[in-house]
């Protein structure tokens, strides 16, 4: 098996940049994590300043303090990836899959066969560029693992590791649009409380599927079934969810509890799957000040 990746580095922070091109230049930190956040991007002039990826928010203020600091914009991330995997399955490679926040493997074995492996790593780098514009690194290797730590040492040109017999895990499979979805019919017409009990307990049977396949997921659909209607709820969290219970405070603020009042039957669907792009937090610095820097919703 030969494994193709194409990394990102810096990607939040380049997404963020393009976005908001008034912060150009200036050190950008992007914090994820809730009321103890952790860094899950940082540019370029915030890494000569020390700022890493998991690292505690107050250790990258007083690294940084005049960065720019913004919120996860991982679903921007996922989404760029989900765009170039489109592209690489129809020119490259049907085996395509996105691995995480800022890179993809390509499986060469499903590729054109009378293709050395260096035109095609030079292909995915010009294609990525010229679809992108971002700074994408390549390397080639057998094994998942081995092929993100080439494309992590190479800069400009593919960095092409030679074949090994290793126990690389699964081979990368061909794409389908998967679902995960599950539906619970009630004896009869149900009132709006046992309709969200029932809901909880749906959710719970999909977190285990989620958590068990390290999956992350973009959209929830939750479809009320009456005897002459289907009320379908469209949820579009602004971040990649991990855990189904989400949906329960999504749903509050997105329609009235009466909305689930005289269904015979209900339904939840999780689209969009990707990774799972939780950041980890890393131990935090000792003799830093103890304020917190907060996660916020807009540029400071």
């Amino acid at each position: 098996m030969r494994i193709l990746c194409l990394w990102f580095p810096r990607m939040a922070a380049t997404l963020a940049v393009k976005q908001r091109p008034q912060l150009k230049g200036r050190p950008v930190v992007l914090l994820s994590g809730g009321p103890n956040p952790v860094v899950s991007g940082c540019s370029v002039e915030a890494t000569a300043r020390g700022v890493r990826c998991g690292m505690a928010a107050t250790e990258a203020q007083s690294l940084a303090p005049a960065a720019a600091v913004l919120p996860d914009n991982a679903s921007a991330c996922l989404d760029e990836l989900e765009r170039l995997a489109l592209i690489f399955r129809h020119r490259i490679s049907e085996r395509a899959e996105i691995a995480g926040r800022d890179h993809l493997f390509l499986d060469l074995t499903a590729a054109a066969p009378d293709q050395p492996e260096a035109a095609l790593a030079a292909r995915v780098i010009s294609l990525a560029r010229a679809w992108t514009a971002l700074d994408g690194r390549v390397g080639v290797a057998s094994s998942r693992r081995a092929a993100l730590e080439a494309a992590q040492a190479a800069r400009r040109f593919a960095l092409i590791l030679p074949p090994e017999d290793l126990a690389g895990g699964p081979a990368i499979g061909a794409y389908r649009d998967e679902v995960l979805a599950v539906e619970r019919a009630f004896a009869s017409v149900t009132d709006a409380a046992r309709t969200r009990a029932a809901l909880v307990r749906m959710l719970s049977q999909l977190q285990v599927i989620l958590s068990a396949r390290r999956q992350s997921y973009r959209e929830a659909v939750v479809s009320i079934i009456r005897d002459d209607t289907i009320v379908p709820v469209t949820l579009r969290p602004h971040r990649p969810l991990h855990e189904t219970g989400a949906v329960i405070d999504l749903l509050r603020r997105a329609v009235d509890g009466e909305v689930f009042a005289g269904a015979i039957a209900v339904r939840v669907e999780l689209r969009r799957l990707g990774p799972d792009v939780r950041v980890k937090a890393g131990v935090q610095a000792a003799g830093h000040p103890p304020e917190r820097l907060r996660e916020p919703a807009a540029v400071r």
